[in-house]
């Protein structure tokens, strides 16, 4: 071979030995590069509506190794997250940013900077159900026929928000709420005639999605007779 060849050739193994491998588009500007680490995935996520007039809902994230530079993620947005312990998240959402889907995506992630997880860190999904509404209980679930006065009813339930209302008789009655899983309802006179037949009584609850709860049998006797004197 030629010298200047061979000469030629050196100088640039050389360069080539100077430069390595290229540059990575991942390495940080110190060289190095800290791939996103992985957390567990969430054993289990409790959904249930928090508040009756907002119908905010409130999650309850169970887990291992919680710490409190963890937080919620909902669809990809961070949510307010309460670290209760190393098994337990706790964090709050608007209803609106699932409207309409009946299931989403819940995890869990550390922001990138934390003093264990530089570059942050994720967990898989896991998907969620919306809450739906629930009706447990009516008291008195037996009512007289013919009443001189409105009848009140006590509701037990879970899931309820404002504006909900009871369907008794294919006609809608408003449901005052003291809480998501407490209400009452008042039935007038007219809505308590003698009927044969199995009657029952459901509610409707306007959100976070309109949905009715299963009904409940709530019975209508005939008043008992008065005895002559």
């Amino acid at each position: 071979m030629r010298p200047e060849l061979l000469g030629g050739g050196l100088c640039l193994l050389g360069a080539l030995l100077a430069c390595g491998p290229g540059v990575d588009e991942r390495d940080s500007p110190d060289g190095t590069y800290e791939e996103e680490g992985v957390l567990r995935k969430p054993l289990r996520v409790d959904v249930e509506v928090l508040d009756p007039e907002s119908a905010d809902l409130h999650f309850r994230v169970w887990g291992i190794d919680f710490t409190p530079s963890m937080n919620v993620h909902v669809i990809g947005v961070g949510l307010t997250t309460e670290f209760v312990s190393k098994t337990q998240l706790r964090a709050r959402l608007n209803p609106l940013l699932v409207k309409d889907m009946p299931e989403f995506p819940v995890e869990v992630r550390v922001e990138p900077g934390d003093v264990v997880y530089m570059s942050g860190a994720r967990s898989p999904s896991i998907t969620v159900s919306m809450p739906v509404p629930e009706l447990h209980s009516l008291t008195p679930d037996v009512l007289e026929a013919n009443p001189t006065a409105p009848v009140h009813i006590a509701v037990l339930g879970k899931n309820l928000v404002h504006g909900t209302q009871a369907v008794f008789r294919g006609i809608w009655y408003p449901v005052t709420l003291s809480s998501t899983r407490l209400g009452e309802l008042w039935l007038p006179p007219e809505a308590l005639t003698p009927t044969s037949g199995k009657q029952s009584l459901y509610l409707e609850v306007p959100r976070p999605r309109l949905l009715d709860t299963p009904a409940l049998s709530l019975t209508v006797t005939t008043s008992p007779p008065v005895a002559s004197p």
